[in-house]
């Protein structure tokens, strides 16, 4: 397993962003609000109080190290127990101090509200106070340690201060929506921080405080929670067309869910219990706490209105799963221009905190594309490459057809192998990716291999010219197959990063399977040089001796 990292730049100045939590100095949002990290200072500077929130109900780790591969006393909050120190040495599974040779005091974890936080004290001793290198990582749901979710790095400077509120500025309102973020006085001003940015939506009969984009061209607008009455919320959706917003049950995954589904100006119900139109129908009984659900029309836009009732533990709804309450909800959302079917791109993960007015989007890796970029790496990075030396130079070293066949065996298996695969991760490409084609492009042709290996077999028992032909065409063919593999995986580590940010385990199989080639390519030049040796000791060999007279 990689070990946790996460280090990322604040800068250098000595500016910050003020901490939403009043017992902090300084905060800085990460992975597009996945992690936020908030400090404090000591007046004499001898220690520091931190707190790391992390979205999910999953592990959460930090500690402070001058690379991502190194760190002496990380804190990992898991399983609900206390945090616990484990040292980081490399890649492999972070390993449980036998000390505290940093001194946390102060040291806790809590999960509530669908997201995981860790508390702590340490002395500032051995840190700059300008540049504190910490690193963290985090899982979305697992509560155990195992491959993150998502990290990226972070320096924070510890001595710096959030910059002083111009005068100018006007204060916000008096008199906030009940448990609603503070809007800022105008729609052009910066919301404080805390807070929302105020919403845009006017005209209908639902005045609402906040808005937060949600993707597909449609804002989410919210108000106060309303004891008795729960939560308004509407949705405002650009242009025609079908939208779906789901309640899934777990953050960022599309299925299963429950979900309001607009096309043109009606609205329905659905459950979705897998990724293929079959596993949607309609079922007015899902989502019982969302009421009061129409459709309207507000200056040219439709509009999806409806009430979050409060939470009651008799009758929790799926968009309660795992959340305490109703002031942070997971939202997955579809958009199609015609009627709903399938959404290409265009869908995405939010998780929304009604209480700060603010969105952050979810990234989860499905479990068949990891699994598919492994299997391929492997294949075409160390298996494929193996059974070409083997080929090429098995005759060194091995009898009779060994080589040959242990040739065929293993490049049978990365064929099928390769399609199964590639099969694997077809269902969450539909076509859309470039990777996807030059992938199916590679299978193809790798069956076109196959045509010509078994034609040079059969041509070997009568036609020893034309095999020799079909042979070479079958090597020519192989080389160039594996040049584009190559290229195609490369591709699939843009598309892998493009649509998983934070997740490095792309970038890992890349310098892995580059490390491999290289070996390969090594491994070729040293073959041919030892092939070439034996060759001349075999002409000197045969040479007839002279005979002296």
């Amino acid at each position: 397993m990689r070990s946790l990292a996460l280090l990322a730049a604040i800068g250098t100045t000595a500016a910050c962003t003020a901490s939403s939590d009043a017992a902090y100095t300084c905060m800085e949002s990460l992975l597009s609000g996945a992690i936020t990290v908030h400090w404090k200072l000591s007046a004499d500077e001898t220690s520091m109080s931190v707190m790391a929130v992390s979205t999910g109900s999953g592990y959460l780790g930090l500690g402070f190290g001058t690379s991502m591969s190194s760190s002496t006393g990380a804190i990992i909050a898991q399983d609900g127990s206390a945090p616990a120190l484990h040292d980081i040495n490399g890649r492999t599974r972070p390993q449980l101090a036998t000390s505290d040779s940093v001194g946390y005091t102060d040291l806790s974890q809590m999960r509530a509200g669908g997201t995981t936080t860790v508390k702590f004290t340490r002395p500032t001793q051995g840190l700059s106070l300008s540049q504190a290198t910490m690193i963290t990582a985090y899982h979305l749901t697992s509560e155990t340690l195992v491959y993150h979710t998502a990290r990226t790095p972070f320096t924070a400077q510890l001595n710096a201060s959030p910059p002083t509120p111009s005068s100018t500025n006007a204060s916000p309102p008096t008199t906030p929506p009940p448990r609603a973020a503070t809007p800022p006085p105008t729609a052009e001003s910066a919301p404080a921080p805390g807070g929302c940015t105020q919403s845009t939506l006017k005209g209908g009969s639902e005045e609402y405080a906040c808005e937060v984009e949600m993707g597909g061209g449609a804002g989410m607008h919210f108000g106060g929670a309303v004891r008795g009455q729960g939560r308004k919320v509407a949705l405002a959706m650009e242009g025609t067309g079908s939208y779906s917003l789901a309640w899934p049950e777990n953050a960022g995954l599309m299925a299963p869910a429950s979900a309001l589904v607009v096309e043109d100006s009606n609205v329905r119900r659905v459950r979705i219990t897998g990724k293929s139109s079959a596993a949607i129908a309609n079922d007015n009984s899902v989502l019982p706490d969302i009421e009061d659900v129409a459709v309207t029309t507000v200056n040219g836009k439709r509009v999806l209105s409806f009430r979050i009732a409060e939470a009651q533990t008799s009758r929790r709804g799926a968009h309660q799963t795992q959340q305490d309450d109703n002031d942070v909800v997971n939202f997955n959302w579809a958009a199609n221009p015609g009627p709903l079917g399938y959404h290409g791109t265009d869908r995405g993960s939010k998780t929304v905190d009604f209480a700060t007015g603010t969105a952050i989007a979810v990234v989860v890796v499905p479990s068949n594309v990891k699994t598919h970029a492994i299997v391929m790496s492997l294949l075409w990075g160390i298996l494929a490459p193996c059974g070409v030396l083997v080929k090429r130079f098995g005759p060194l070293c091995m009898p009779g057809k060994v080589p040959y066949f242990t040739h065929s065996g293993v490049m049978l298996v990365v064929l099928l192998a390769t399609t199964v695969a590639g099969a694997l991760a077809f269902s969450d490409m539909h076509g859309s990716s470039a990777h996807q084609k030059l992938g199916a492009t590679v299978v193809a042709v790798m069956w076109v291999q196959v045509l010509l290996a078994a034609g040079k077999a059969v041509l070997m028992g009568g036609n020893e010219s034309a095999a020799k032909y079909v042979g070479v065409g079958h090597a020519v063919l192989g080389s160039v197959l594996h040049i584009v593999a190559v290229a195609q995986m490369l591709v699939g580590v843009r598309d892998y990063n493009d649509r998983y940010p934070g997740d490095g385990l792309a970038d890992d199989i890349q310098w892995a399977v580059i490390a491999f080639l290289v070996a390969f390519v090594v491994a070729n030049v040293a073959g041919f040089a030892l092939k070439s040796s034996g060759k001349q000791k075999d002409e000197k060999g045969t040479q007839p001796t002279q005979t002296r007279q």
